[in-house]
């Protein structure tokens, strides 16, 4: 959770270094790990750490210099691409794993066979991933992250560095980004449709990531309020994921060649249970999201 900084007008250079230095300081400390095979949290850890600079550069994108966050942008989004191929092998390897460990015993040469494919999937991901660790694009990437989280004097900004209101700035921030939330979950109504749902998980993604950019800048008077919506969007995004998550698995697990179809069949169908019991569990959460003591702004 963000500390709270006791700073009513910082100046913009100051909000975006606020927003942007702990992912760097998380991309930087995975770094090292990445580079070692099957460290699944470090791997998890840097594209969280991505995802959320990728969040704040659309955040701040009317402050920043056009170019150099365009190239920025386009180096994370490639990062995001590597990360992901190996976060979601391994979370489906792992995935696999529980639900293969309820099945009958029949089944377990069946499931060692899938699960050596998917462990396959997995290595070929991380060497693709580990490969590019080295090349000029990423190191230039790290480099100017870094420059930018300690950067005092606004060389990133295209907009003059003046001085914001803290209140203010903070629910200029979470208005446009919450309202487009609130959109989402409007047009789904009472459907389950996964296109639908996904939207709403990304709109509840971007919403999250936008509150913990400006956490620092929460007046003291709002704490409370602040860290009740965090937990809730982080719980709206967990549920919604799950769905997301188990409609990913399943088309992958239907993509495996030589493995048993009745194994398949039957860690999918777990797979479709588990995703509506998040599917159910979802609206839960958006009203005690939706609820006027959630909103910090």
């Amino acid at each position: 959770m963000s500390r709270s900084l006791a700073v009513k007008r910082p100046r913009q250079s100051v909000v975006f270094r606020a927003a942007i230095a702990p992912p760097v300081e998380a991309l930087v400390r995975a770094d090292p790990h990445l580079r070692v095979r099957d460290d699944a949290e470090s791997v998890h850890a840097a594209r969280v750490a991505t995802r959320k600079l990728r969040s704040d550069l659309r955040l701040f994108r009317p402050l920043l210099e056009p170019t150099w966050a365009a190239e920025v942008r386009a180096c994370l989004k490639r990062l995001a691409s590597l990360l992901g191929a190996v976060r979601d092998a391994d979370v489906l390897t792992a995935r696999v794993g529980a639900i293969a460990s309820r099945l009958p015993a029949e089944h377990v040469a069946a499931v060692a066979s899938m699960l050596e494919r998917l462990r396959g999937a997995r290595a070929t991901a991380d060497d693709a991933l580990r490969l590019q660790l080295s090349a000029f694009w990423y190191i230039n990437l790290l480099q100017t992250l870094i420059a930018a989280a300690q950067d005092v004097d606004g060389a990133c900004l295209t907009a003059r560095n003046d001085r914001v209101r803290a209140r203010k700035f903070v629910a200029r921030v979470m208005r446009p980004t919450w309202k487009r939330l609130k959109a989402a979950v409007r047009r789904a109504r009472h459907e389950t449709d996964g296109t639908r749902l996904h939207r709403i998980r990304i709109r509840a993604k971007a919403c999250r990531y936008a509150a913990e950019a400006i956490g620092p800048f929460v007046p003291e008077s709002r704490r409370d309020r602040f860290v009740r919506f965090v937990h809730h969007i982080a719980q709206l995004q967990e549920q919604l994921g799950n769905v997301h998550d188990a409609a990913l698995d399943q088309a992958a697990l239907r993509a495996l060649t030589g493995v048993d179809a009745a194994v398949v069949d039957e860690i999918v169908e777990r797979e479709s249970a588990a995703a509506a019991a998040a599917q159910a569990a979802w609206r839960t959460i958006w009203k005690k999201l939706s609820c006027r003591r959630s909103r910090f702004w």
